[in-house]
């Protein structure tokens, strides 16, 4: 989970302490972060107001919902391409939910300072 990463030590406290509407956005966000998952989507699945939703996401974990989801798609991108060095960076594109292989490329290097290919080439070094 990539709260865990974001959170480090306070994970279990700060997990533990969210509301149910918090944790039943981000259920939906890691199970869906591969297809189109929006807030509008994911305030439908939850039952709750858009508005409502990108409050208290914000307020319980420090980042908007889109933000969230953007760092799941880096997280699970970050897994393909150190397990699968074959695999080519417009399928993990694909494979994560962002078609545009430009900007998964732009977004990436923007969340990990790597491109993809330097990540890869990088993580298959330390194995």
């Amino acid at each position: 989970m990539v709260l865990r990463e974001l959170w480090g030590d306070k994970f279990e406290h700060r997990i533990n302490s969210l509301r149910l509407t918090v944790k039943g956005a981000l259920e939906f966000i890691e199970s869906n972060f591969h297809k189109e998952c929006d807030r509008v989507k994911i305030a439908a699945h939850i039952n709750v107001s858009l508005d409502y939703l990108s409050k208290i996401f914000r307020q319980e974990c420090g980042l908007k919902l889109i933000e969230y989801v953007t760092l799941c798609r880096i997280h699970h991108s970050r897994e393909l391409l150190a397990k699968r060095p074959r695999m080519k960076v417009k399928d993990i594109a694909a494979a994560v939910g962002v078609p545009d292989v430009d900007y998964f490329c732009k977004s990436f290097k923007k969340h990990t300072a790597l491109t993809p290919k330097e990540f890869r080439e990088k993580s298959i070094a330390f194995d």
